[in-house]
């Protein structure tokens, strides 16, 4: 969402989504067809020509946008852009602290109790911890086994492949009141007692929706539930495919704010056999890396701006965009790494921030300041070999990974050709807001720190050529072929500021009757068709889905009424095929703005096996923007499966 004079009433983009869901199905089946021959032909040319510069974007729908950069920008750098949180603060001395690991929870180790799965308890706990060697402890609400191991991130779990997992989520916040300012505008729980309601949502994981983490079904430790609260004991059964998943807390209205307190955590499903026959890195040269920039006051409590944009809402604010990158709980830190490969598990965490990461090496014989750092030194490629749902086809080289709010990246990188004292940045040049915002300045540019040690390390491990085959969706046998159904992302303006108010899907409020139903066991045909400035990470509960296409709007044409779908006047260009890095399994996509993306969303069982549960049951599920601010104020939807 941006703040900028209103371009267009909210009124007539409403009035555009009953227009477009009539206009696209005309097109739906030429675009597709484009598309698959794009793919056929081992992609467009214009994804070749991006790949070939190192990038991950085809044709632009994930990236950049210069025509969308250049407008509003006054705008965009007067009302949007990341500000100084604690002009007190200052500096903080990039790579001061080791990168920690969190610790792990192994559903393998725990016992069996009467015939069944095993169970865990974890808390989340009021407690202080440091983010940087130069601040004080900050307090965070942080999850973990104990008060005394509860940590930021909260400990990783592990589980095996299609064996069931059971966690009891334990509040144990004694806080009367949230340590973060409460928009009281928003769709948050009205307490009688007091107290930091959660309700914890394992993000990606195929689970009834009692264990889904509802937005409303939140519990407090002062004993408030609401209203579809079900059990604070949440079943998981891993049927999917193995992958890095990662939890964190969805209470309604407050999941931007719970999550920048520190409840999140890394999720893996591992595959046994499918890993060992690969022969990747693994054991301690297999690390999650959890993502997330932070702001800091002076006394290290974090830092969230209490004054909103809007009449409306007097504490929201359309994005929050941190002063600092975090890894693992740090500001900055650094690794030391052997001169073999590592595989990194990448979860961006970050409430709005995108991310696009690049490796430079700079050489030990190379004196390099920071400040050239990122102009004169080298890229190191690197090749990604998962995504949001598991392991893709096969692994994809890359010089750069742009990854939205909520979405993950397994990536292997090689470091035994570097030599001994070789120093490695991972950085970040996403601009914010995300595309149309500045790329990022100083400081903030830095991610983290690789430093090569020692001899060339002995490395039996090897990425494959081939990773694994995954089945294709036949789309043309979707359940709504014929009428794709129309996923709006639309946005509410103030008329007299043009700054945001909210931010909506299919034009309709979360607590607007449910229009969505999908019936179990079928494929359906989406279009999240983009007619906001934003692009918008669309995560989707339960069910899997696969990236088809994506094609660009004519905006002003369409606002206008003036083109028609069915004879392309509205596009502005071809459909585009999903770069090889989303041709797997997707449960968090971007949504570029004015683009329309296509995906197959499959309601079926993952991988044929009946479940264990019935998904048909329980409050249902939703499917929201993942950039949390959105998600907090109304660019959210439910859906049940009938």
């Amino acid at each position: 969402m941006a703040s900028r004079p209103a371009r267009s009433s909210t009124l007539m983009r409403h009035s555009l989504i009953l227009a477009l869901a009539g206009l696209l199905v005309v097109s739906h089946i030429s675009a597709l067809s484009m598309a698959q021959a794009d793919e056929e032909a081992g992609g467009s040319a214009a994804e070749k020509q991006a790949e070939a510069a190192g990038s991950i974007t085809a044709q632009g729908p994930i990236g950049h946008h210069p025509a969308d950069a250049a407008r509003d920008a006054a705008e965009q750098v007067a009302k949007r852009q990341p500000r100084r949180a604690s002009p007190d603060l200052g500096r903080l001395a990039l790579f001061a602290d080791p990168l920690p690991i969190p610790p792990v929870v192994d559903a393998a180790s725990l016992p069996r109790r009467d015939g069944q799965s095993p169970k865990v308890t974890i808390g989340v706990y009021n407690v202080k911890r440091k983010f940087h060697r130069d601040l004080p402890p900050t307090k965070v609400y942080a999850f973990g086994l104990s008060r005394k191991t509860a940590s930021v991130p909260g400990p990783t779990i592990v589980a095996a492949w299609r064996e069931e997992l059971r966690v009891e989520w334990a509040n144990n916040i004694t806080d009367k009141q949230h340590m973060l300012p409460v928009d009281r505008t928003l769709m948050v729980p009205q307490l009688k007692l007091g107290g930091v309601p959660i309700a914890v949502h394992v993000h990606g994981a195929q689970v009834s929706s009692k264990s889904d983490g509802h937005p409303f079904a939140w519990w407090t430790n002062q004993g408030e539930r609401g209203p579809t609260f079900a059990s604070n004991t949440y079943t998981y059964p891993n049927g999917h495919a193995a992958s890095t998943l990662w939890y964190h807390d969805h209470t309604s209205g407050m999941t931007r704010l719970n999550v920048l307190a520190g409840m999140f955590g890394a999720y893996i499903i591992r595959h046994p056999a499918l890993e060992q026959k690969f022969n990747l890195p693994a054991g301690r040269f297999d690390v999650p890396l959890v993502i997330q920039d932070r702001s800091f006051m002076k006394n290290g409590w974090t830092f969230l701006a209490s004054q909103g944009v809007s009449k409306v809402h007097p504490h929201w604010m359309p994005e929050h965009f941190g002063d600092f990158m975090t890894v693992n709980g740090k500001v900055t830190p650094y690794l030391r790494v052997e001169r073999r490969k590592y595989r990194f598990r990448i979860v961006n965490g970050g409430t709005a921030r995108f991310l696009e990461l690049v490796f430079r090496a700079a050489s030990a014989n190379t004196d390099l300041t920071l400040r050239n750092a990122l102009s004169a030194s080298p890229q190191l490629p690197f090749v990604q070999i998962a995504a949001d749902g598991g392991y893709l086809p096969a692994p994809v080289p890359l010089r750069r990974s742009v990854l939205g709010p909520g979405e993950r990246a397994d990536i292997v990188v090689d470091f035994s050709k570097l030599p001994a004292g070789s120093t490695v940045y991972l950085t970040n040049r996403a601009p914010a807001p995300y595309p149309g915002g500045a790329v990022p300045q100083g400081d903030l540019r830095f991610v983290m720190r690789f430093d090569v040690v020692g001899a060339q390390a002995a490395d039996p491990t090897r990425v494959p050529a081939k990773l694994i085959s995954i089945p294709a969706v036949d789309v043309t046998k979707a359940a709504n072929y014929n009428n794709p159904r129309i996923i709006s992302l639309t946005e509410v303006e103030d008329p007299a500021s043009g700054n945001p108010e909210s931010g909506l899907m299919e034009g309709a409020h979360f607590t607007a009757p449910v229009t969505i139903k999908p019936k179990f066991g079928t494929v359906e045909l989406w279009y999240i068709v983009n007619l906001s400035e934003d692009t918008h990470p669309i995560h989707i509960h339960f069910a899997p889905h696969h990236i088809l296409f994506r094609r660009r709007l004519n905006t002003t044409l369409v606002e206008a009424k003036k083109c028609s779908m069915a004879g392309g006047s509205c596009f502005a260009g071809r459909a585009v095929a999903p770069h090889r890095t989303e041709r797997g399994r997707k449960d968090t996509s971007k949504a570029p703005p004015g683009w329309v993306t296509a995906v197959a969303v499959d309601f079926r069982a993952w991988q044929g096996k009946a479940l264990s549960f019935d998904p048909r049951e329980g409050p249902g599920y939703v499917l929201h923007c993942h950039i949390l601010d959105h998600e907090d104020n109304d660019m959210m939807r439910p859906f049940v499966l009938v």
